[in-house]
This record gives structure tokens, C-alpha cells and sequence, in this order.
């Protein structure tokens, strides 16, 4: 949590901003078809 004496300039210059940090979504492969060496 920022606080000093200038906190509104850095807020009105786009200096703060929210960043919210999920986990990353499950993948899926999808199976391969054709191309491979038999």
C-alpha cells in the first residue's frame, strides 16, 4: 500500500495500477494427428 506525499501525481500519471495474479487455466492438447514416423 503506497502513501506519501505526492501519491496523486503518480496515481494521475497511470503509476499505480492493479494487477491481479490467477492461476493459469488447465490445457488441453489436442491428440496428433497424421505426420508422425511408423
Amino acid at each position: 500500500w503506497a502513501f506519501h506525499c505526492h501519491l496523486l501525481y503518480h496515481m494521475a500519471t497511470g503509476m499505480f495500477r492493479k494487477l491481479i495474479v490467477e492461476p493459469a487455466p488447465e490445457a488441453t492438447l489436442a491428440p496428433q494427428t497424421g505426420g508422425g514416423d511408423a
